[in-house]
């Protein structure tokens, strides 16, 4: 057995960088069907993402360190993509391609190495507590889990798969190693959770609302709840999640701040009553979305919340009373995860509130299956020291099977129902450069004037540069779109001008424009309010065409140089002094910390 009889030895240098090189080549492994053998099943969020870090680090390399816009979508009329989307993922990919990577390359350094330092903290919380072996074989279950090898593979959400799971990695090691207390702000905790907030927002909101269950349980046994440990527990959470949110407020509060800017609705809507983990009357009533992330993917999770559920009920009177504390903890962190995920909170998602920001229910088993892999190591270490060998042996294969289930449901993603992936991707090309052959058919569609083959593929590959409805502003009637189909260069011929094609440098753009005589020219770019406008160095007025939502701009005749440069609100300024404020308490509060030990 791999489960040790006695208490865990302390782990050594040696066992620690042995672990991350097994992590860091298991990752490798599972992403190597991307990056290897370019294969892959491809959806429309695929495309999504890899345009959008394509854009990011095109703009990145031009001097904008922090792209707020994106200009190739919606025809090239643009997007406020990232003011309302996290931009870590983005970030680093941007700054791996400075080194010569293209960007498909950089995404997938991005994603080896998320992936292996979110093995490596379930690793170091499970060595805590277990044998090393046993600590391997949970981040061995967690790094390839069918959720997360499902995120990469069929949901496609990169950002959320890679730096979302590293923070919440990084979560789970800052609040159940020993040293943790639940009664002072957790500055590792704090850190994760600003990690997590400009890494993926909604999964963010899921780990909050899962792992704050913990704090009710006291962390010295099983009975020791008083009203004024829970209020102090409380009180420690609340600042550490406020120091956390703080450090993200850079990108946080903007976000927040400029919803109403953008067409919101397209977060929320019927959908969300279909996506329940194991659901079975929302099932009759509002249908199924995705029923192998409902059912199949999701049973492992039920079965081992049951047989874990027992087995630490069970147990109770004969474990020692050190492990039940954690035991619980990371018990009520699984049951609130289950709860969010399954048709017991079918209530909290019929009503308009901040819960329906995380769209599918069953997100929650992101959480769900780390803590039953957690559990369930620990729960085979305490099932060893009291002589429950039959359990023990149980538990664990448990938890090994979950990490051959990820590979096997890894290999199906690509390799069955996939095939080759599209040429331009590996070629670090953008895959919508057809389109401009598409032409605006009687009924409001698009013909598409190349090969089949070519204009099947379209719908999924070209997604990105139609646009995405929830970010969509809010000043862009549909008209918009004849505008888009007939080009800045046709347009601007319309407005009595001659136009030269755009040129970026950090955060502007800017067009050679001859006009023959007095004339308005529209750009190609929605108008947003952290636009300003130059006409030949000078500021100008911002108007914009409330026909179709484009700026626009007056020129006497001659030759012009108009230039839009982003700007950024006092909102901006305040949230990056929120965010510097905070980096400075946690900071200070490290400090003290380690002058007061």
């Amino acid at each position: 057995m791999i489960y040790s009889p006695s208490a865990p030895a302390p782990m050594s240098l040696r066992q620690g960088v042995i672990a991350f090189c097994l992590l860091l080549a298991l990752a490798l492994v599972l992403h190597f069907p991307h990056f290897g053998s370019h294969t892959g099943d491809p959806n429309f969020d695929f495309y999504l993402h890899y345009h959008w870090a394509k854009e990011y680090a095109q703009r990145f390399a031009e001097g904008w360190l922090y792209p707020r816009w994106t200009f190739f979508a919606r025809y090239g009329l643009g997007e406020p993509i990232f003011v309302f989307y996290s931009p870590l993922y983005y970030l680093l990919t941007a700054l791996l391609t400075l080194t010569g990577l293209g960007t498909w390359n950089a995404m997938h350094v991005v994603e080896v190495l998320s992936n292996a330092v979110f093995g490596y903290f379930i690793y170091l919380t499970c060595r805590h507590y277990t044998s090393n072996r046993l600590a391997l074989v949970a981040a061995f279950a967690a790094s390839a889990n069918p959720f997360l090898v499902m995120l990469h593979y069929k949901f496609q959400g990169f950002a959320w798969a890679s730096v979302g799971y590293a923070a919440h990695g990084m979560l789970l090691w800052s609040m159940f190693r020993p040293k943790a207390s639940f009664e002072r702000i957790n500055l590792w905790a704090a850190a994760a959770l600003g990690i997590a907030v400009v890494g993926h927002t909604m999964s963010t909101l899921v780990m909050l609302i899962s792992y704050s269950a913990a704090v009710f349980v006291a962390p010295t046994a099983w009975g020791g709840v008083s009203f004024a440990g829970i209020v102090r527990r409380l009180l420690a959470w609340a600042g550490t999640v406020a120091i956390g949110l703080g450090l993200g407020a850079f990108y946080l509060l903007p976000a927040l701040g400029s919803t109403s800017l953008i067409n919101v609705e397209g977060w929320t809507g019927p959908h969300i009553l279909q996506a329940f983990a194991w659901p079975t009357f929302s099932a009759l009533i509002n249908g199924v979305q995705w029923f192998s992330f409902q059912w199949p993917l999701a049973v492992p999770v039920l079965a081992l919340v049951i047989v874990e559920g027992w087995f630490l009920f069970r147990l109770r009177a004969g474990a020692g009373q050190a492990a039940n504390p954690l035991l619980i903890r990371l018990f009520m962190v699984l049951a609130v995860s289950v709860f969010f995920a399954s048709e017991l909170s079918y209530p909290l998602w019929t009503f308009e509130w901040p819960l329906l920001r995380i769209q599918l229910p069953y997100r929650f088993l992101s959480v769900g299956y780390v803590m039953v892999i957690v559990i369930g190591v620990v729960a085979a270490q305490v099932a060893g020291k009291v002589g429950r060998r039959g359990w023990a042996a149980g538990l664990l294969r448990s938890v090994m099977a979950i990490g051959v289930l990820g590979l096997l449901i890894a290999g199906k993603a690509t390799y069955l129902d996939g095939g080759p992936l599209p040429s331009t991707v590996v070629k670090d090309e953008y895959t919508f450069t057809p389109l401009a052959q598409w032409k605006r058919t009687p009924n409001g569609g698009f013909r598409c004037d190349l090969a089949p083959a070519d204009c099947e593929e379209l719908p999924f590959s070209a997604g990105a540069f139609r646009g995405t409805s929830e970010y969509l502003t809010r000043f862009a009637p549909p008209a918009w779109v004849d505008y888009a189909i007939a080009g800045f260069e046709k347009e601007c011929q319309n407005d009595g001008a001659r136009c030269g094609p755009a040129h970026h440098v950090a955060n502007t753009v800017t067009w050679k424009i001859d006009a023959l005589a007095d004339t308005t020219v529209h750009l190609p770019v929605f108008y947003f309010p952290m636009w300003a406008l130059e006409r030949d160095g000078q500021p100008v007025p911002m108007q914009y065409d409330a026909r179709n939502g484009l700026m626009q701009v007056d020129l006497p005749a001659g030759t012009h140089e108009v230039r839009l440069i982003w700007t950024e609100t006092p909102l901006f300024e305040r949230a990056r002094w929120i965010s510097m404020a905070s980096l400075g308490v946690l900071i200070a509060l490290a400090v003290a910390g380690r002058v007061r030990r």
